[in-house]
Parts: C-alpha cells; sequence; structure tokens
C-alpha cells in the first residue's frame, strides 16, 4: 500500500474483499490494520513526550512503517546526531535518501510522472 497509515483505504479495500468473497483477504487487511494502529498510537505516544534526541531513532523506524517519509529522514537525522557512531543510522538514512532519487526524479510532478508512465505526455 502507497501509504500504509491511509485507514480510510484499509477500510475501503476490507469492504472490496468482503463483497468479493476473500476472507483470507479481509484476515489480512484487518490484522494489517491493528498493526498500523498499534504503530500510530506508539508513535504518538513517544511524540506527546517531546523527547526528540531520546525516541528519534525509534520515531524513525516507527515514521517509516507508517510510510511518513520526511519524518523518518529527520528522526534518523536527530538520533545520528545523538549518536554519531550508529553506523545502522546512517545505512537507513543513505538507503532512504537512495529511495527517494529513484522516485519521480527532480522536478516532475505527479501528473507529468503518471503521463510519461503511460506514453501520454512526453518526458520533461
Amino acid at each position: 500500500m502507497a501509504d500504509p497509515a491511509d485507514l480510510v483505504a484499509h477500510e475501503r479495500l476490507t469492504e472490496l474483499a468482503v463483497k468479493n468473497g476473500r476472507p483470507g483477504w479481509v484476515g489480512e487487511l484487518r490484522s494489517a490494520r491493528t498493526k498500523i494502529e498499534k504503530i500510530m498510537a506508539r508513535y504518538q505516544q513517544l511524540h506527546k513526550r517531546y523527547q526528540p534526541s531520546r525516541d528519534a531513532a525509534e520515531m524513525a523506524r516507527l515514521a517509516e512503517q507508517l510510510g511518513q517519509w520526511f519524518e523518518t529522514k529527520a528522526f534518523l537525522t536527530v538520533a545520528i546526531a545523538a549518536d554519531p557512531d550508529r553506523v545502522d543510522l546512517r545505512r537507513d538514512l543513505a538507503r532512504l535518501h537512495q529511495r527517494s532519487d529513484t522516485i519521480g526524479g527532480s522536478g516532475r510532478t505527479l501528473a507529468q510522472l503518471v503521463g510519461a508512465e503511460l506514453g501520454n505526455v512526453p518526458s520533461p
């Protein structure tokens, strides 16, 4: 799912699975929604605690699971500043930068990307 924290989309997908007689998918979707809700609750709990230096690494992990890429990068940057020797955090940040470099290129709108993909609009 492009936006794992989109609970409306989860609900709609569950409705479609029920409508199409896919009980296996219904169970998987409900399980995924429960997991996302727990992640969101933990993220909010840490956010309200307002101790970003202390919680940055965990908040980065949670933000990534929620599809919040900007927040993930921000919290990883804070976590690295707090503990510069964490090679794992540096590796995660590099992976996210590489991911953003491969998605869409620079300066193009979503319409341009989709149009180019479909062959309807020339790619700039």
